[in-house]
């Protein structure tokens, strides 16, 4: 499903995330260009060092935990950002317009693979996932 939505390459998670003893590296292989991580804790941890010089991180979960163990050296060797989302607060006129532009100029869904199914059949697609 994530090759039909324009993904090039879908990761495991051991590859997403290889590390020595369960500790990320400070610096690793430059992988990603941008991040938009809705994990947190580990998973972040993780993904920092693998970002490209001058690229981004944006952190809007917190299901892995809110703690965050890792180095400054991405920061300031390769420029990294790290951008947090504020789900919460963000004025209600701004979430409408950026809803407007999902549904009048960006088009989200025309390109997500849509099924209906009714009730009877929910445990026969669940299974499937």
């Amino acid at each position: 499903m994530l090759t039909a939505l324009g993904a090039s390459e879908v990761l495991s998670p051991e590859e997403l995330l290889p590390s020595a003893e369960g500790k990320p590296r400070p610096l690793g292989k430059q992988r990603f260009h941008y991040v938009l991580d809705t994990v947190g804790g580990s998973v972040t941890a993780g993904l920092i060092p693998q970002i490209y010089y001058g690229g981004s991180i944006s952190l809007y979960g917190n299901a892995g935990g809110i703690a965050l163990e890792t180095t400054v050296l991405p920061m300031i060797l390769r420029g990294v950002n790290i951008l947090g989302i504020d789900l919460v607060n963000f004025p209600i006129e701004k979430r409408a317009a950026i809803w407007e532009r999902f549904t009048h100029e960006w088009h989200m869904m025309a390109h997500l693979p849509v099924s209906e199914v009714g009730p009877g059949e929910l445990p026969g697609v669940f299974t499937s996932l």
